[in-house]
C-alpha cells in the first residue's frame, strides 16, 4: 500500500490528536515515551504505477548482474509519460566509477562528481534511478542502503521523482518509487514492473518454423503369423506347410499349420514338435 513522503497538514492534525490520546492513556515504566505512527494513502489504493524497462536497459542491467560476482551499482535514465504520470520508462543503464567487493559499493565523491557533470544535459537531467546488486543474497535494503536512499531523497525538489532498485542474480528485486510530485512512496506490490520478454518474437517464429515429422519406413519382411505375439522373425523351424483336409486342429500356440504332425496311440492329433524333438507314434503324411 502506498505511503506519503511528507507530512501534510491533515496528517499533522491527525498526529496531534492521536499523540495526545496516547499520552493520556500511557503508563511509563522507565520515564520514557515512545510513539510511532504508520501512514498510508487509503485514497490511492487504485493508483498502480507502471515501471517499464526498454529492452536495451533490461539487457544491460541483467548483463551486469550476471557478469559480476561482487556487488555492482548503476544509474538509470528515466522518462515519465506527460499524459500518464503513473507511467515511468527506464530508457538506459549507466555505470559510474566505483570500488566494489562482495558486499559493498564505494564511490569516491570527487571522481563520481566529475563523471556526473561530464554527462550531456539530456542524460544528466534524466538520471532518476539508482540500482545495485546483492549478488546471491536477498534484496532487502541494508541499513547502509536506507541511509543512502535518504541522502538522495533529501536532495530532490518537491516536483521530482526517484527510483531505487536492488536485484540479485536470481532476478529477485526490491523496488521503490519516490514520487514527490504526488507525495507518494510506491513499493514492490504497489508497482507494475514490466520487463521485456521474447514471447511475441517466439510466437511469430512458431508460425514459421514447423517440426518435420518422420514416419517409420514400412518393413519389407513377411508379417508374423496371426495370433502369435512372441515370434521375432520369419521363417522359423522349417517351411510353412499346408493344412490337410482331414486336419481341423491348429497349433494353439503359433496358430499355424505345418505339413506334418504326429498322432499318439489314441489317434489324437498331437502338437507339432519343434527343436528336433519327436514324439513316439505314427507319422502322418
Amino acid at each position: 500500500m502506498s505511503k506519503p513522503i511528507r507530512i501534510t497538514e491533515a496528517f499533522l492534525q491527525e498526529i496531534k490528536k492521536d499523540f495526545e490520546a496516547t499520552l493520556r492513556s500511557l503508563k511509563m515504566s522507565d520515564g520514557k515515551v515512545s510513539y510511532t505512527k504508520q501512514f498510508v494513502w487509503t485514497s490511492k489504493e487504485d493508483d498502480i504505477p507502471i515501471l517499464e524497462f526498454t529492452p536495451l536497459a533490461y539487457v544491460k542491467m541483467v548483463s551486469l548482474l550476471q557478469h559480476y560476482s561482487s556487488e555492482v551499482a548503476w544509474h538509470g535514465t528515466v522518462t515519465r509519460d506527460p499524459d500518464n504520470p503513473l507511467h515511468f520508462v527506464i530508457e538506459d543503464i549507466l555505470v559510474y566509477p566505483q570500488q566494489v567487493d562482495g558486499t559493498n559499493v564505494n564511490t569516491d565523491q570527487k571522481e563520481y562528481t566529475q563523471w556526473l557533470y561530464a554527462q550531456e544535459d539530456e542524460v544528466f537531467n534524466a538520471i532518476r534511478m539508482q540500482g545495485h546488486s546483492h549478488v546471491n543474497m536477498g534484496t532487502s535494503p541494508s541499513s547502509v542502503d536506507l541511509t543512502h536512499q535518504e541522502e538522495i531523497l533529501n536532495q530532490l525538489d518537491d516536483d521530482m521523482f526517484y527510483i531505487f532498485m536492488i536485484w540479485n542474480k536470481r532476478l529477485e528485486h526490491t523496488v521503490k518509487i519516490y514520487d514527490l510530485a504526488s507525495n507518494t512512496l510506491y513499493e514492490d506490490a504497489d508497482i507494475d514492473l514490466v520487463c521485456p520478454t521474447l514471447d511475441s518474437f517466439l510466437e511469430e517464429a512458431d508460425q514459421l518454423v514447423k517440426k518435420k515429422v518422420y514416419t517409420p519406413a514400412k518393413s519389407s519382411s513377411p508379417k508374423k503369423p496371426a495370433g502369435y505375439s512372441g515370434y521375432s522373425g520369419w521363417p522359423y523351424y522349417g517351411q510353412q506347410g499346408e493344412k490337410d483336409e482331414d486336419e481341423d486342429e491348429r497349433d494353439p500356440i503359433y496358430g499355424y499349420y505345418y505339413g506334418y504332425g504326429y498322432e499318439d496311440d489314441d489317434d489324437d492329433l498331437d502338437l507339432p514338435q519343434y527343436a528336433g524333438k519327436k514324439k513316439k507314434g505314427k507319422q502322418k503324411h
